[in-house]
């Protein structure tokens, strides 16, 4: 995938490429609360109906271990109650994959069914 910076709402990134991939670089540290990524659709949201899952490969490029957390929301929802996660923590060097399964909530019609 490649990174549109038009949806890029951010703290403490930039964003470079290698060759023919472009990747997003973010410095943590303790200059903001919650440093982080906030990918913002060009609409009010986008439909993730189709996907079972989002996945985001994540590489450690310092010296210390991190820890990266992936908050998926829902439109109009406050940020805590209805939102998914996933999180991995990386070895300094370690790449992986933040996987954040994109459950479904049963309706209320057959919740109890």
């Amino acid at each position: 995938m490649s990174v549109d910076p038009a949806l890029v709402r951010d703290v403490q990134t930039t964003l470079e490429r290698d060759g023919d991939q472009t990747f997003l670089r973010m410095a943590t540290g303790h200059t903001a609360k919650w440093p982080g990524i906030t990918f913002q659709p060009p609409g009010e949201s986008w439909d993730l109906s189709r996907f079972a899952e989002i996945a985001v490969r994540v590489e450690n490029v310092d010296s210390a271990p991190v820890t990266v957390n992936c908050r998926v929301d829902s439109p109009g929802r406050d940020g805590e109650t209805s939102s998914l996660t996933g999180h991995v923590t990386l070895e300094p060097g370690q790449t992986e994959t933040l996987r954040v399964p994109l459950t479904r909530r049963v309706p209320d019609a057959l919740a109890d069914k």
